[in-house]
């Protein structure tokens, strides 16, 4: 059984929490500040650094590490502000993802009728967003003219309607054993968890990403820590409970990672193609969900006032949401991309505090703190990746470890 709250609790949190930063600024800002120094001198601009390095295929069109299609002749950019323009474009569309899943959050929370099953919920989530994202495809592509690839745009969205419905049903799962902060606190080791696959697949060699994922999940951990402390579960109940949401979380990890490194994914600018494959995301993703939750509809009719609500957090939020995540991981990278998705949490209890009078602690504080912290160290690694790309071409790869995979034409 979990202890109730104390001041011996309180105390090794706040002691936890400070030495968790001071570690992380003694083994991430160091080695960081280092390796900017040493390598920043040595960066030399190429003649054509917008076609230098072939990074991945998408729609059967090379693009390059800098994100221009190969055979945009007519774009004529430098790399030393391409990445940048695109950098910030990418942080600015996760963190409002990360806020729209918060509002989401919010609504589903206290607006919606507690007594839906989660599956029920979440299936009622994912057909609100395909509603919502089919028809302004299909308006768009009608008053603009263009014609969409329904094949290229489902083909994709099948493995990873897979990889979302795995996840949402094993935290519908958890649920039943822990407490849904305590799933969500587990469910946010997905950064560790998406690091270790790169760290695998030979998509990352240094060790700074770690230290910026586990500071995420540390600054998690703080935000909800006070929430679990009044949860009373048995040990095995918590045992099943933190294995499911754990593996909520490195289904969210494959998911992003899927997003970042598929080649039949919707290559940048292709806007419509982009909100086609997320409406059918969700749309199959929803399939997917129907048989589990069919057996668990609620006995009476829901009031139409819980129905819209349902579908504002499903469509507008939910549907919004996965669209600025598909697009900033595209624009970033998929650990910077999982790790801003950490501010889900602050954001949500930010809300929360103003809007519904939530109380408002430490936690917030210094949780919120630790995911900059770690978000923070992810972005400067990868924008350190970006300034040195010219190393690929000679040593294979950067300055910070990142290898990129190379293409070569038949």
């Amino acid at each position: 059984m979990l202890a109730s709250s104390s001041q011996t609790e309180l105390t090794g949190s706040i002691i936890t929490a400070l030495g968790a930063v001071l570690g992380a600024i003694a083994g991430g800002v160091t080695p960081a500040l280092i390796k900017w120094w040493l390598n920043h001198p040595r960066r030399k601009p190429e003649k054509d650094p917008a076609f230098s390095q072939v990074s991945r295929i998408r729609n059967g069109t090379p693009i390059t590490a800098s994100g221009i299609r190969a055979d945009n002749h007519s774009t004529e950019l430098s790399q030393s502000i391409r990445p940048k323009k695109t950098a910030l474009t990418g942080f600015v569309l996760l963190v409002f993802s990360a806020f729209l899943w918060a509002c989401a959050n919010v609504i589903i929370k206290h607006l919606s009728d507690s007594r839906w099953h989660p599956a029920v919920l979440s299936a009622g989530l994912y057909i609100s967003a395909f509603s919502f994202l089919m028809p302004v495809a299909v308006i768009a592509c009608i008053v603009r003219g263009q014609k969409l690839s329904w094949r290229h745009a489902a083909k994709p969205a099948m493995p990873l309607s897979i990889a979302k419905a795995t996840e949402t049903l094993l935290f519908v799962c958890a649920v039943t054993y822990i407490t849904a902060s305590q799933t969500t606190m587990l469910v946010k080791f997905n950064a560790v968890w998406l690091f270790l696959i790169l760290l695998l697949t030979r998509k990352v060699r240094d060790l700074l990403g770690l230290i910026g994922s586990v500071a995420t999940f540390a600054g998690v951990v703080v935000l909800l820590w006070r929430t679990n402390s009044d949860a009373h579960v048995s040990a095995a109940e918590g045992l099943i409970g933190s294995a499911l949401a754990l593996g909520c979380g490195l289904a969210f990890a494959v998911f992003t990672y899927y997003l970042e490194w598929h080649p039949s994914l919707p290559g940048p600018g292709a806007f419509l193609q982009r909100i086609l494959f997320t409406a059918l995301l969700m749309g199959a993703t929803f399939v997917l969900l129907v048989p589990f939750s069919i057996f668990v509809l609620p006995p009476e009719i829901p009031k139409v006032s819980q129905l819209v609500w349902v579908w504002v957090a499903g469509g507008v939020c939910l549907g919004g949401a996965y669209f600025c995540f598909l697009w900033g991981v595209e624009q970033t990278r998929s650990l910077v991309a999982i790790t801003i998705h950490a501010f889900t949490v602050p954001f949500t209890v930010i809300i929360e505090a103003l809007f519904l009078g939530l109380h408002v602690t430490w936690n917030l504080l210094v949780g919120g703190l630790l995911i900059l912290y770690g978000v923070v160290i992810v972005t400067a690694l990868v924008d350190q990746s970006r300034k040195n790309e010219e190393q690929v071409q000679e040593t294979g790869e950067d300055a910070f470890g990142i290898v990129k995979s190379h293409t070569s034409e038949a």
